[in-house]
């Protein structure tokens, strides 16, 4: 937990997973199911997303533990995942207010999906609980909802640095604001999918009530339900973990993160101040996204495992193009120029990287193929304008990656499964 001054007003604290499930044909295509989840708090008393009015009464409480095992924490705030099943986005997957209990000693985190305030309970039997934590060298997480659950166990079977865990803390001049990280690039994936809710408690043993058939899911994969018997299958793959403070307004950036048959790995972000920093606001909807005006950071990082080579650096240009006659599940796709309603309609990207470092450069392509956004809305003090943040999350292949050495062969990867993000707006 961070300390208590740099839970500053404004500040945002998130633990975020994601999860990539494979199928027989990941490793030839890049593309796979993929699942991110997300609890975090927000020390603001009022915030809205994807029209979700959230009003946190008090972020953190803090539970002192007897026997010297430290403090324990109960935080207000939401937890978001969304679910793509391989043809199609589930928006709001998840997107509950409550309260989540933290206990820092055991590395858990459970958020039984109990709302709190003025938030009203779900109907029975339709609220969602999820929860992670660390068992030996393993993180167990579990999401139960109606519909379909997961536990998932990841295990790094790579201990290279490069991989993680990293941790980083940024102060910027006056302590004017803070971001601090802790980051695993690549872990290995198994654990168990069910049709329909766990029981509490069950850690994927057993499963509430008998199946019923759903209705019109014959597009959606996993969400497909065997009709009075568990429906229960092995899933495998990888996964890639963070945990975030930001005490500062968060910016603008390109942010990709990529995993390849051979045990490599890729991870860049740019971030930057420019037109898409007025996007969404102030009446200019359809500001297209463009080059930047000024770039704080540009990070890439790839980690070639088969000769254990990093290659890290801080050129990178992130050119985008959108997608032309972008398609999900076989459908044409809309093109509205920010998300909306439903918010997976949006259009798509291509990130054309380049750059490099000391002793290597690069050259990369990245494409989405399916789209999710999660949009922030907050009121700017007393005046009669909010201030609004789009933060979109994009399954993706990295389609080629080629490392040029200034000694060495050049190494060649492709068809890389994993997640770009773009992001515009700003919130105050």
């Amino acid at each position: 937990m961070p300390a208590s001054e740099d839970l500053r007003p404004g500040a945002w604290l998130w633990w975020f997973w994601l999860f990539f499930i494979h199928d027989d044909q990941t490793a030839r295509t890049g593309k796979c199911r993929q699942i991110m989840i997300l609890w975090s708090i927000k020390l603001d008393k009022r915030i809205q997303c994807n029209r979700l009015d959230i009003q946190v009464p008090e972020p953190v409480r803090s539970i002192p533990a007897g026997g010297g095992s430290g403090a324990r924490h109960i935080l207000d705030g939401a937890t978001a995942a969304w679910y793509f099943d391989g043809k199609k986005m589930h928006d709001d997957f998840i997107l509950e207010p409550g309260e989540m209990h933290l206990d820092p000693c055991a590395r858990s985190l459970d958020a039984p999906g109990l709302s709190f305030g003025s938030h009203s309970a779900r109907r029975a039997g339709d609220s969602t609980s999820t929860s992670f934590r660390q068992e030996g060298e393993e993180f167990i997480t579990t999401i139960r909802t109606p519909q379909i659950s997961f536990e998932f166990h990841a295990r790094q079977s790579d201990t290279h640095p490069a991989l993680g865990p990293t941790h980083n803390k940024t102060i910027f001049p006056a302590g004017l604001a803070l971001v601090e990280g802790t980051r695993l690039e690549r872990m290995d994936l198994s654990g168990f999918e069910f049709a329909g809710k766990m029981q509490e408690g069950s850690q994927g043993k057993e499963m509430a009530g008998r199946q019923e058939k759903t209705t019109g899911s014959g597009e959606s994969g996993g969400l497909a339900k065997a009709a009075g018997r568990i429906n229960k299958k092995k899933i495998h793959g990888t996964a890639y973990f963070q945990k975030i403070l930001m005490a500062a307004p968060p910016p603008q950036w390109y942010w990709g993160l990529y995993h390849f048959p051979d045990g490599s790995m890729a991870t860049y972000m740019q971030t930057y101040v420019g037109a898409a920093t007025l996007k969404d606001n102030l009446g200019m909807a359809g500001l297209p996204l463009g080059g930047p005006a000024l770039t704080p950071s540009r990070d890439i990082l790839i980690y070639h495992a088969p000769s254990r080579q990093v290659f890290e650096g801080h050129e990178l240009e992130v050119k985008i193009e959108q997608v032309k006659e972008a398609k999900e599940g076989g459908k044409p796709r809309a093109s509205t120029p920010s998300c909306g309603a439903p918010r997976s309609s949006g259009p798509l990207y291509i990130h054309h990287l380049s750059g490099g470092g000391p002793g290597f450069r690069f050259s990369a392509r990245a494409r989405a193929h399916a789209h999710a956004c999660w949009s922030f809305e907050k009121n700017i003090g007393v005046l009669p304008v909010r201030s609004a943040f789009k933060y979109n999350e994009y399954p993706a292949v990295l389609e080629k990656l080629e490392i040029t050495p200034d000694a060495g062969p050049a190494i060649r990867l492709k068809m890389g499964w994993g997640n770009m993000e773009n992001s515009w707006g700003f919130l105050i």
